[in-house]
Order: C-alpha cells, then sequence, then structure tokens
C-alpha cells in the first residue's frame, strides 16, 4: 500500500499542520457550498433569519470539522508512534486523502445541483452506464484533489499558522470555540405526556388508521357512487360512524397527515410540503406521541420523502417509521435531542445527501426520485409489501398498537392498477390526467386491501378491540374544497351512525382520545365527532403552487414574505367553498360537489374573505396587504 503513495503524490513531504489546514478549508468549502444550495431553493431555512442561517452555517462547519480532526488526530497519534519513514509517508497519505474525498465530493455535489436544477438530470436519474460515468468523474476528481494540490500545499506552508506542529491544538481550540458560541440546547422533553389519572381510566384498543392518496368521496361506491369502486368499505360501514362530509386542512400529504397526527392547523406549524418539517413543541405535540406514552407500539407505514414522520421531525411518537427504528436511526434522530431542530436538520441533511449519492454511484443503494413523483408520472409503489408487514406485525401483537397505513397507489394524475376491471382495454401508456377508468381501478385495489386487513383483524379474533379509522390526506387533484371520505369502526361496532355535519380531518385525534376516555390537550385545534355532531364553523386548508415551486430555480420568486410557502388558503362553510390566492389576491368560490348536509346557512364574500385573512394572521402572517386589498 505504501508504493501508492510514493513519486509525484508523496512527494510534497506534507507537514501535518498543513494537512489539518487543508481538511479545514475543505470541510468548510463543502458545507458552505450545501449550505449555500439550501438556503437558496424551496428549504425549512425559509423562513429562518439570516442571523441564524449564519448561526446554522457556523456550527456545521464546526461540527464537521470536529469530526475530521478527530480522524486526522487518531492518524498523527499513529505517525508519531511508527517512526520509520515509510509508515510515516504512509500515513501522511491516508491524512491528505480526507480533504481530497471532502473536495471531490463536493465538486459531484455542485455538479449534479446544477444538472439537476437546469436540466432535471442527476445521479437520482442515473443507472447503468451513467451511474458508471459518475464514478469514474467521482475517483478522478479525488485523484486531482489527492495528486494535483502542490499550489494549494505550497500556500498553506507559507502561511506560519501551519508551520509549527502547536498549530495543530490551536486549530482544535479555534474549531471548538466556533462550535460554542452557534451551539443552542433543545428540551428532549414528551411534550405529549398524558397524566396518570387519564392513564388510569383510558382504554386501549388497537387503532388502525389506513389514509390513502387523493380519494375523492364522489368516486366511492359508499358515497352512492354508481361503480362498486369500494365493496369492502361500504360493507364495513355498515356498522361504522360515517361523516357524509369530511375535508381535509392541507392539499398536501406531509401538511395533511400532521394535521391528522396533531390536530393543528399547517397555517401555524408551516407545514405544507417538503422540506418544510415540524419545529419547536409541535414535533412532540401529536397523537402518536400520546398514545406511545400510553404504551401502544406506533409504526408508521407511508412514503419517505411525503410523509415520513422522522424526515418531517414528528419525534417520540413513532416506534418505527418506514422500516426504521428511532433507536436505529440516522445520526438526526441523535443529535436533536441535544440542539435545536434546525442546525439539527441541515446537519443531517448534508451528511444524508452526500450518502445517498455516493451509494447510489456505487451501486449500494439506489436512490428513490421523488422528483419522477412530482411531475405525476405513473409508478409502482411497495403498498403491497406494506400491508405484507402490517399484517405479520399484527400476527405478534403482544401490546396494544397504533398503525397507520397511507396508501400510495392511488396518487395521480396517472395511475397504474394491477388489476384491470374499468381501464379495460385502454393503455396505461396514453392514458390521460386522472382518467375515471384508472383511477376507479386504482380506488378498487385500495379498497381489496382494505378488505384484506379487515379480514385478517377478525380471523385473528382482533376485529372486536380494534379502532379502524379509513380516511385521505386531500381529495383527487391535491383539492382542498371537495369532499373525502373517513368512516371509523369501533370495537364492538358502536357509535354505528351517520355524521352530516362538516368534519375536518384535524378532528380524528380528538375522537380517538375522547373514544379512549383521554382529555383533549389544549394545543389540539380539532373537535371530536364521536358523541354529537360538530356545530357549523369554518373548515380551513392551505397549499402550496406545486408546479412553480418544482419549476422555479429563483426560490425568492416563490417561497418569500408574508406568506411564504402558502400559495393559497382554502374555507369550506356549509356546502360552499371559498379559495383565496395568496399571489394574485383573488378570491374564488363554488359548490361543494354532492355536499348532503342540507345546511341553509349561507355567509357572504366578504365574510368569507374576513375569515380567512383572521386565520392567517392567527398563524402569524403578515395579513397587511390582504386587508388593504380588503378595504379596495
Amino acid at each position: 500500500m505504501s508504493t501508492f503513495f510514493r513519486g509525484k503524490c508523496a512527494s510534497l513531504n506534507i507537514p501535518w499542520p498543513v494537512i489539518y489546514g487543508y481538511t479545514f478549508i475543505s470541510a468548510s468549502l463543502y458545507v458552505f457550498f450545501e449550505w449555500l444550495f439550501v438556503i437558496t431553493k424551496p428549504s425549512f431555512l425559509n423562513t429562518v433569519s439570516i442571523l441564524r442561517k449564519i448561526g446554522i452555517l457556523i456550527f456545521t462547519c464546526s461540527v464537521i470539522t470536529g469530526l475530521l480532526f478527530a480522524i486526522l488526530g487518531v492518524i498523527y497519534l499513529l505517525s508519531l508512534l511508527l517512526r520509520d519513514k515509510a509508515s510515516a509517508r504512509f500515513l501522511i497519505g491516508i491524512g491528505m486523502l480526507i480533504p481530497a474525498l471532502i473536495l471531490a465530493s463536493m465538486a459531484v455535489l455542485l455538479v449534479d445541483n446544477f444538472t439537476y436544477t437546469v436540466f432535471r438530470f442527476g445521479i437520482v436519474s442515473s443507472s447503468g452506464f451513467t451511474t458508471g460515468v459518475y464514478i469514474c468523474i467521482f475517483l478522478l476528481l479525488v485523484y486531482a484533489f489527492y495528486c494535483r494540490s502542490t499550489g494549494i500545499v505550497t500556500w498553506l506552508k507559507k502561511i506560519s499558522l501551519f508551520n509549527h506542529r502547536l498549530s495543530i491544538p490551536g486549530m482544535v481550540m479555534a474549531v471548538i470555540l466556533l462550535f460554542l458560541i452557534s451551539y443552542y440546547s433543545a428540551s428532549a422533553t414528551n411534550l405529549a405526556a398524558v397524566s396518570e389519572a387519564d392513564q388510569a381510566n383510558a382504554r386501549y384498543p388497537n387503532i388502525l388508521l389506513i389514509t390513502s392518496e387523493g380519494l375523492d368521496a364522489n368516486h366511492l361506491s359508499i358515497y352512492g357512487y354508481d361503480r362498486e369502486t369500494t365493496p369492502h368499505i361500504s360493507e364495513l360501514a355498515q356498522t361504522s360512524l360515517v361523516v357524509e362530509n369530511a375535508f381535509t386542512n392541507a392539499g398536501h400529504t406531509a401538511g395533511s397527515l400532521i394535521s391528522i397526527y396533531t390536530s393543528k392547523y399547517p397555517t401555524k406549524m408551516r407545514v405544507l410540503y417538503p422540506p418544510d418539517i415540524l419545529k419547536g413543541m409541535d414535533s412532540y405535540q401529536h397523537l402518536p406521541g400520546i398514545l406511545n406514552t400510553l404504551g401502544y407500539l406506533t409504526v408508521q407505514y407511508t412514503t419517505p420523502y411525503f410523509g415520513d414522520a422522522y424526515t418531517l421531525n414528528l419525534l417520540y411518537g413513532f416506534d418505527i417509521a418506514n422500516g426504521r427504528s428511532i433507536n436505529q436511526s440516522s445520526v438526526y434522530s441523535k443529535i436533536s435531542h441535544y440542539i435545536q431542530t434546525d442546525y439539527a436538520y441541515f446537519l443531517y441533511e448534508i451528511t444524508n445527501r452526500w450518502f445517498d449519492r455516493i451509494r447510489h454511484i456505487f451501486f449500494i443503494k439506489k436512490m428513490d426520485n421523488y422528483q419522477a413523483l412530482i411531475q405525476g408520472k405513473a409508478q409502482r409503489f411497495d403498498d403491497t409489501e406494506k400491508v405484507d408487514s402490517i399484517l405479520s406485525l399484527i400476527s405478534k401483537k403482544n401490546r396494544p398498537f397504533f398503525i397507520h397505513l397511507h396508501w400510495m397507489g392511488t396518487h395521480g394524475p396517472t395511475y397504474l392498477p394491477q388489476v384491470r376491471e374499468f381501464s379495460k382495454g385502454k393503455s396505461v401508456e396514453t392514458q390521460k390526467l386522472l382518467d375515471d377508468d384508472f383511477y376507479d381501478d386504482s380506488l378498487l385495489e385500495f379498497d381489496e386491501k382494505v378488505g384484506k386487513l379487515v379480514e385478517k383483524l377478525s380471523r385473528s379474533g382482533l376485529l372486536g378491540d380494534t379502532m379502524i379509522i379509513i380516511g385521505s390526506d386531500h381529495n383527487r387533484g391535491w383539492s382542498t374544497t371537495q369532499k373525502i371520505p373517513l368512516l371509523i369502526h369501533f370495537p364492538g361496532e358502536q357509535y354505528a351512525r351517520v355524521r352530516k355535519a362538516n368534519i375536518q380531518n384535524m378532528d380524528i385525534a380528538p375522537t380517538v382520545l375522547d373514544y379512549l376516555g383521554i382529555n383533549k390537550p389544549a394545543w389540539m385545534a380539532g373537535t371530536s365527532f364521536l358523541r354529537n355532531e360538530p356545530e357549523n364553523r369554518p373548515i380551513f386548508s392551505g397549499g402550496a403552487d406545486i408546479e412553480e415551486l418544482v419549476s422555479s430555480s429563483a426560490v425568492a420568486e416563490v417561497v418569500h414574505p408574508p406568506f411564504y410557502q402558502f400559495g393559497y388558503v382554502s374555507m369550506v362553510y356549509c356546502d360552499t367553498w371559498y379559495r383565496l390566492d395568496l399571489s394574485a389576491y383573488e378570491l374564488t368560490s363554488g359548490q361543494v360537489s354532492g355536499h348532503n348536509d342540507g345546511c341553509e346557512d349561507s355567509i357572504t364574500r366578504e365574510q368569507a374573505l374576513g375569515w380567512m385573512i383572521q386565520h392567517l394572521k392567527e398563524g402569524g402572517f403578515d395579513v397587511s396587504e390582504l386587508e388593504i386589498g380588503e378595504s379596495k
């Protein structure tokens, strides 16, 4: 091995202080360009002040550099112990390899960022030969930064700081000082804790929450659709609490699922769409956390990019999320207990981005191409594997469980149903967007899996002690103004009836707690519909302009004050919907299709606008421009 470092690459006779300096510069450049990339695209840092952004940069530089210095320290100590020249040269070569790998990684990521932003092509979309090209590029860059670093090394040698061994502890102390300056501690307390009195009086049924992408209630036979798309769900509905007029609180999966878990408005949490994440107390206040405190086994089967609990920073909630345990998860889950969310998440993001791409180009683990999903390209999901995992988990149950399954096969605007009932004879490749026939087949497939889960619970003797909740994240085509399905099958077929009042996804968690006998915490904004129908009220939701968000190369054009990631806010009142475009400041309205409450209450457009502005104001948004528009 030592011969590898002889000749031109090893002829530099590099002092260890220079290697430390080279590593510090390399790590700082790597972090800086990753930081620059994150703050200039739609990200969780968009709403953070510039001082905090700089603090995150300094903190991350000090952490990454500190870890690399620790590795160099071990190598340096070995060089002191092994005094022969061959070993010393070999260890110097190993030390120089560290900054070379960092700079090569930085260069690959910069190219990948550029090609993916401009041409929508990058490492994630590569395969086969093109992936091999990335391997060659990466190795050539490592060689270049390793063997062709004469200019950098010569420049560092001229600086007195790097001419004495005492400069090594000086650099280490400087990194530690930077870390301490930018360090912020964060509480790791479970804020979803339940009082001892509530725990003593609570009941502990199993809870199975099943949601599916983009379900339109008007396409489900349970709601009178002329096609038999949901025979199994319709059968279950006969002994369940069925909501006739249910609505979402967000037009995107991430925001909707989080509103279900937390019973909080997306406008309060500022979570709509990746890379939005929960922050502060919102990370700890949620239904899974309460159930976890009660001793439930909490398991989530969603999709990593849009609904994963760990990715969305939902802490102390799920024991297992998409096959990962919090005890086995990445560095983020470890450091998030000690430092604030922004710092921990950025550190996680830049390390994870590197690991994902390195594993992909070396054929270790293929990256998931979520851009294809965002663009609406039909693709296969692992829904069947999710169901199989749940069936296996149920059979091994030894304590009450809370399982959330989010089905992706109904995700549009194109579909790949495995069973072709309504779309027979039609081409999958040339299907039109939101094609009714393909969509109805995807509903039929979802219904069949629901039936399979119910049958398993029945055969296992668990159906009588399991609460089954079936709903959706949002309506078809990411709509927030039309009905979605919602039903709850309670143990012993209790509360089997129909609710006709308008009910929102945020009401699910309070209803579950009501049944369990747990007092609803003050931070939940939803209302239980277990015993009574909620009073007539406005139901608010929000969404982003995804097409603009995905296609824009200038984040300032999309995510900016005063409404940041929110492109619109909508409201449903009685059988009328209202939608306020936050870019054009235009208010539109219409009738909710298939609404059957018979609600005779009505409000004016001015009242609707006033309520929506007040909702934004309560969410902490600057609504001065909207108020000016209102006065006109």
